[in-house]
């Protein structure tokens, strides 16, 4: 495995990294062929793994993996962002024996993904898309969220006719798989601010989706529990106070019925943890913490948001 950078300067809104590894920063292509000299030397491997949160906006990726194909590796990467993607890098891939491509639009409605500042319309990621086919990829993976704030029946039925188009003209045969996983609210984002919907509703949301997708040939869906989502929001948000139900968890077993036992001694269940949110004016638990982003521009980046999205 091979970091290739660390941290993004895109600022999604509801991306931890984007906010908190602010700017990104990245190896140069000399230092990452120094890398790969050095652990050939002391070890056999037969495929080179690269990673990072914007791993092709180094404008080098294809040189580095030419490169790694010229040393007799395989190569393998992460999800990238359709507008980093060439005919050249593709190509490269190809010879490294990348076998899927994986892109997260995060939804299928243009108007969301600008709100959420992934500022990339529909006719780009398509455009990446016919590169991959014609490069000759047959497996497709993208990653989509459901569940933003002020989110309606609209942006669900955008994100089916989306997958769809993709489906129809851009990769008529093969696999895709979706990845659909509930947005989660999390520190140090503009959306610190905002509620998450429960358990139940959450639910629902996935069945809409596994009876709506399913009814496109050859999708392969996967969905992240409801409750562990609502589990990861308590643990980036919550405060001291919550020692207890940390406590009581680190005892026993990490379950999800363990968390409820805890929170109901706590007064609380994950329906209440998905619910509450702090106000723009209030101290934040984490505001000690040296940021690089000034908590007024995350208030402005969550306001401009609403603006958007027309939430009432």
């Amino acid at each position: 495995y091979l970091e290739t950078d660390r941290g993004c300067s895109e600022r999604c809104k509801f991306c931890f990294v984007g906010h908190c590894r602010f700017p990104r920063t990245s190896r140069s292509l000399d230092s990452l062929i120094d890398i790969i000299d050095q652990a050939s030397e002391v070890n056999d491997f037969d495929k080179i793994v690269l990673y990072g949160s914007a791993i092709a906006q180094s404008g080098t990726l294809d040189e580095l993996i030419e490169y790694i194909v010229a040393k007799g590796y395989e190569v393998s990467c992460s999800s990238f962002r359709a507008d980093y993607l060439t005919e050249k890098l593709l190509k490269a891939l190809k010879k490294g024996k990348q076998r899927t491509i994986s892109l997260a639009p995060e939804t299928g409605d243009e108007k969301l993904r600008l709100a959420l500042n992934k500022r990339m319309n529909d006719e780009t990621i398509f455009s990446a898309l016919k590169l991959a086919w014609d490069a000759g990829f047959r497996k497709l993976k993208l990653y989509m969220i459901y569940g933003f704030p002020c989110e309606g029946e609209e942006i669900k039925v955008a994100t089916k006719d989306f997958v769809s188009t993709i489906r129809e003209r851009y990769f008529p045969t093969g696999r895709i798989g979706i990845s659909m996983n509930q947005f989660i609210t999390k520190a140090h984002t503009p959306f610190q601010y905002t509620s998450m919907i429960g358990v139940k509703e959450s639910k629902e949301e996935q069945k809409w989706y596994k009876r709506n997708l399913y009814q496109i040939k050859n999708i392969d869906l996967s969905l992240y529990a409801p409750e562990w989502a609502i589990i990861q929001r308590v643990l980036s948000l919550q405060n001291h106070e919550y020692y207890p139900v940390i406590y009581q968890i680190a005892k026993g077993r990490n379950t999800v019925g363990s968390w409820k036992i805890a929170l109901r001694e706590f007064d609380s269940t994950l329906d209440k943890e998905a619910e509450w949110k702090y106000d723009v004016d209030e101290s934040l638990p984490w505001e000690h913490i040296t940021h690089t982003l000034e908590k007024k521009t995350l208030i402005s980046s969550y306001k401009k948001y609403l603006e958007i999205m027309d939430c009432k």
